[in-house]
């Protein structure tokens, strides 16, 4: 499903890396999936950028060490 949601919106060029908990079977916020993230990639937390609409979700991210943005589409309060 997502890799069909990248190529329908041409983003293969613009994307290092496409991840799934659904992999490992494990969900967010466990610190094992932003960990699955820096292994594939072999870098350091603080150089990923990490997106999401969810607050929660850009919390654990960054307690993790990513930089991150929320795309707070709500208007929700922080």
């Amino acid at each position: 499903m997502l890799e069909a949601g990248v190529r329908n919106s041409h983003l293969e060029e613009l994307l290092d890396g496409v991840f799934s908990v659904d992999t490992i079977r494990i969900f967010r916020p466990d610190p094992n999936i932003y960990q699955l993230v820096v292994d594939q990639l072999g870098c350091d937390p603080q150089e990923i950028l990490f997106f999401s609409s969810n607050a929660w979700d850009v919390s654990g991210s960054t307690t993790f060490g990513f930089r991150a943005v929320w795309a707070n589409r709500f208007g929700q309060a922080p």
